[in-house]
């Protein structure tokens, strides 16, 4: 705020009569660079700098809390898009049917998902206080106009873009490595975060799982490969998994037998 700007508004909160007003600046001028000090109506008033210098250690600070916030608003988006596009039956078969790595993540993020409105507020709230407060922190260091475009692009790339770029496609791996990390959130906003949650669960129900029925659980196999006639049929599928093991066991006895 210009110096001139601070004159006024004090003289709004104490007036003085016309004829007792006089104000002077130790720069003789009020446009001067802050910090300036200004005496007027008998009271000394020190005009510090809006923003922080970049000579000063607390200039370098802010920077880096500003990158923090930014790769902390795209870590919680990410995880968003990530987290919460995990079905627990598919977990369920990784951590069944999966390999070692896949067993072991799966295992971690499952029951993250199957709180699936806490872990949801709980990475909304951080998300919404890493962007809301990236635009402070810039605003000490920066015009407002820069801070603006700054924040928004930052947030727009950075903190969207990218992250749910890179979760969508490997969300189960990351995902299971913040998982220790969401944890933590979730205890933390859990006087905030939890009510909602459990709002959110009797409002629309805590299970979002995936079911097929039979003509789905077909045209699911056919895109994967070739349908078993017992699917199609509706022929016990023990017979079809079963022929291949007698079948085996029978070349086997007979090349032992040679």
């Amino acid at each position: 705020m210009p110096p001139l700007a601070i004159i006024a508004l004090l003289l709004m909160i104490h007036p003085v009569p016309a004829a007792e007003l006089q104000c002077t600046c130790n720069h003789g001028a009020f446009d001067a660079a802050p910090p300036v000090e200004v005496a007027c109506a008998g009271q000394l008033y020190r005009l510090e700098a809006h923003h922080v210098q970049p000579d000063s250690p607390l200039f370098w600070t802010y920077i880096g809390i500003c990158v923090a916030l930014t790769l902390g608003a795209g870590l919680m988006s990410g995880l968003t898009l990530g987290l919460l596009s995990l079905d627990t039956n598919a977990l369920t078969v990784l951590v069944r049917s999966g390999s070692t790595i896949e067993r072991r993540r799966a295992a971690r993020l499952l029951p993250l998902v199957r709180r699936r409105h806490w872990l949801l507020v709980t990475l909304l709230l951080a998300n919404a206080v890493c962007m809301e407060a990236l635009p402070i922190f810039l605003d000490a260091v920066a015009d407002v106009v820069v801070a603006v475009l700054v924040s928004v692009t930052a947030v727009l790339i950075f903190g969207e873009i990218v992250p749910q770029a890179v979760c969508s496609r490997f969300g189960l791996a990351i995902g299971s490595f913040c998982a220790y990390l969401v944890w933590a959130l979730m205890v933390a906003t859990a006087p905030l975060s939890w009510p909602i949650g459990q709002l959110l669960d009797a409002l629309f129900g805590h299970t979002h799982s995936t079911f097929y029925g039979r003509a789905q659980l077909s045209e699911l196999i056919q895109l994967h490969g070739t349908l078993p006639s017992c699917i199609t049929e509706g022929a016990p599928c023990a017979a079809h998994r079963s022929a291949p093991i007698r079948a085996e066991s029978t070349a086997r006895a007979a090349h032992a037998d040679e």
